[in-house]
């Protein structure tokens, strides 16, 4: 009787583990190999961008990603894999598919030909009917990427651009290129007509300066207001212009395009004078050749641009503020330098990640950080990448105190302070640093 309990208890223990809670299970090889696996067993990756320091990603990873339902799911249809978007190849991955948000999750084939794209926190039914949609269209035939292969062989075809410009936005994924087509093939609408400025209104997140849609809008504003609607309307007069403004410059590094960078800029320009500084040109030019990966031009541009406005401050010292008081307006010059402070820091990291190891490079990105800090000292980010750069330059003690007063001005509640932490037992220890 014993042995019968015992051999009914083992039964049940062998039933329940065959069917215990799964989670994502990642593939930790290299993204060549992943694309080989998915290759060879017909199925989509999945990949999650994330950072270490993005909250919304540490959340998915804890819950969503443990799911059981979600487990069984993406184990079963797709190839898992994570990508720092900060570290390794997750970095030169995220600019090629124009990861600038996290968690980003993209759907992509063996060939890495995107299906689907899609930003930000999801709960689990949410995240479920991601993955079923991308991997309806990747198993039905005339899907995205067999439009993507026709489109050069279509580009005259406007029921064609149609419905792949909808395919596209349905799998969140930008259709700015084939909408500009489009205006410049079809003929049944007319510049101010309202079939014109409904399909505008439709599709107004994807259009940009430069372009077909710009000059529409531009000739025919007057005739759209005239028959717009309240909320077309809305769009005309506020939303417009500056989706416009940022899709443009996305736009011109996702196609390699100076000309539309170049349409960014003449847009930027026309900007209100509040929201420009001396410097914006250039630091635009910055983004736009580390976002195609143009670095010998980038590296010259960095360092004439950086040596530039240290030497333009030593004429224009900042009078700063002693604290930071949200209630009250900062005076313009010293809400530039904050601001130039910043796109210091974010190239400093840039420029080391990408030229470590030549003569010079931290030697130059201490003295640019020292001018970062002069222009502005009160932002944990800025102070944090100052003691990082102090570090990398054998000033260890210096590199402690700036460390422990970046945490010191963190919030308590921040994504970056298990990661700054780290890096300031990394400097007591002489240890490698984790980029920041």
């Amino acid at each position: 009787m014993k042995k019968r309990k015992i051999a009914l208890m083992m039964m049940i223990v062998a039933t329940t583990s065959g069917i215990s809670a799964q989670e994502i299970k990642f593939e930790h090889d290299p993204f060549s190999v992943v694309c080989a696996k998915a290759k060879k067993e017909n199925k989509l990756i999945f990949i999650d961008f994330y950072t270490s320091w993005c909250g919304p990603c540490k959340r998915m990873a804890q819950t969503v990603f443990k799911e059981d339902t979600v487990g069984r799911f993406f184990n079963r249809h797709f190839i898992n894999f994570k990508l720092d978007a900060e570290k390794g190849e997750g970095v030169d991955l995220a600019k090629k598919y124009g990861v600038a948000i996290f968690p980003t999750f993209l759907f992509v084939d063996g060939d890495g030909n995107l299906y689907n794209r899609y930003t930000g926190y999801r709960n689990d039914t949410a995240f479920l009917d991601l993955a079923s949609q991308s991997q309806k269209e990747f198993s039905t035939p005339g899907n995205l990427v067999a439009m993507k292969i026709d489109y050069p062989k279509k580009k005259k075809d406007t029921a064609f651009l149609r419905a792949y410009i909808d395919r596209l936005i349905a799998n969140g994924i930008h259709a700015t290129g084939p909408i500009e087509q489009y205006l410049s093939v079809q003929t049944a609408m007319q510049p101010g007509s309202i079939a014109m400025l409904n399909f505008l209104t439709r599709y107004w997140k994807e259009l940009c300066y430069g372009g077909n849609a710009n000059t529409l809008l531009e000739k025919n504003i007057d005739a759209y207001r005239t028959l717009a609607h309240k909320p077309q309307l809305g769009l005309l007069n506020d939303s417009f212009r500056i989706v416009m403004l940022y899709r443009t410059r996305d736009y011109a590094k996702e196609i390699r395009s100076e000309q539309f960078m170049k349409a960014y800029l003449a847009a930027f320009d026309r900007q209100p004078a509040s929201n420009k500084n001396f410097a914006e040109l250039d630091a635009a030019w910055l983004d736009y050749y580390a976002g195609t990966n143009q670095w010998k031009i980038y590296q010259r541009l960095a360092d004439r641009w950086m040596d530039s406005v240290c030497k333009y401050y030593v004429s224009h010292p900042v009078t700063k503020t002693q604290t930071v008081i949200f209630a009250k307006p900062v005076p313009p010059d010293e809400l530039q330098a904050r601001r130039i402070a910043g796109i210091i820091t974010s190239n400093v990291v840039i420029y080391i990640r990408q030229f470590a190891g030549e003569p010079g490079t931290n030697a130059k990105a201490l003295r640019w950080m020292e001018q970062a800090i002069a222009n502005y000292d009160q932002f944990y980010a800025t102070l944090s990448i100052y003691a990082n750069v102090l570090y990398l330059n054998k000033q260890t003690e210096e590199a402690i105190r700036w460390k422990q007063a970046s945490l010191k001005s963190l919030p308590t509640v921040s994504f970056h302070r298990d990661l700054m932490e780290r890096n300031l037992q990394h400097i007591q220890n002489g240890e490698t640093l984790e980029e920041e």
